[in-house]
């Protein structure tokens, strides 16, 4: 999912929500608001990645060691 610069995006300029419970954790992205005339579309596209071997997440610590350089990888940094 890319972020459009300068795109209006709903509740509050997110581009990105989350809920929580304790029965589960929800991560719904959002596209930016557009306004279509009949005939016309949009798309918004996510892409998920799964990796192997991470351990246990219990710290801030934990997120910054075994998270963050995977996602560096994906993201090129």
């Amino acid at each position: 999912m890319s972020v459009v610069p300068h795109a209006q995006y709903p509740d509050f300029g997110c581009n990105f929500e989350l809920f929580t419970n304790a029965e589960f954790l929800e991560l719904e992205t959002l596209g930016p608001v557009v306004t279509l005339q009949p005939g016309q579309a949009t798309h918004h596209t996510e892409h998920w990645w799964l990796f192997d071997g991470v351990p246990s997440i219990d710290t801030e610590d934990d997120i910054r060691s075994a998270i963050l350089p995977l996602v560096g990888k994906i993201c090129g940094h």
